[in-house]
């Protein structure tokens, strides 16, 4: 069964506004494979709405969009077969595929990178790692975003009262991330 997510529930499920996620996508349009509906909305795979969920805590950590952007380009060949009409369009699938992986942001003297490696036993969670490292669970972050659409009720008059998950960072009020200094 493909599923189909629209923006309201989207944002609501990543924990961001409609606004904001309408503007990356106005700025990025490759960003997340949304697809239009019928109707001309924006509608979000699974695997999408995992993306955005990455690029919003990225942007809760610190990093610019763009940063953040350049970063989940990372994930597009694990995600990849699940942004298409195929058979991996779930989010049985999504989680499946994501179950044991980490997005791992290091910074050095030459800059930002990200990789994917597996998660150990005790890796579960988003974490810092010193001044230079960030992990991110993908998994939580897929069951995250599941619940959380599992959980929405939309009203007649639009977009659900919004809730911050448990598990979010802090947002930074300074505008950079002081890991990164």
């Amino acid at each position: 069964m493909h599923v189909i997510t629209r923006l309201p529930r989207c944002a609501y499920a990543i924990g961001s506004t409609p606004k904001s996620v309408s503007h990356w996508l106005a700025r990025f349009p490759g960003l997340a494979g949304a697809v239009h509906t019928a109707s001309a909305w924006h509608g979000f795979r699974p695997a999408a709405v995992v993306k955005l969920a990455c690029l919003t805590r990225l942007i809760k950590y610190g990093f610019w969009v763009e940063e953040a952007v350049d970063l989940l380009a990372t994930l597009d060949p694990i995600l990849a077969p699940h942004l298409t009409n195929g058979p991996h369009g779930s989010w049985a699938s999504v989680r499946a595929t994501l179950a044991d992986e980490r997005l791992t942001v290091s910074r050095d003297k030459r800059g930002l990178y990200a990789s994917l490696s597996p998660l150990d036993g005790d890796d579960r969670g988003d974490a810092l790692h010193g001044a230079d490292r960030l992990v991110l669970d993908l998994a939580a972050i897929a069951a995250a975003c599941n619940d959380r659409l599992s959980e929405v009720v939309i009203p007649d008059t639009g977009v659900p009262e919004p809730a911050k998950p448990a598990n979010d960072p802090q947002p930074n009020t300074k505008g950079f991330a002081p890991w990164l200094t």
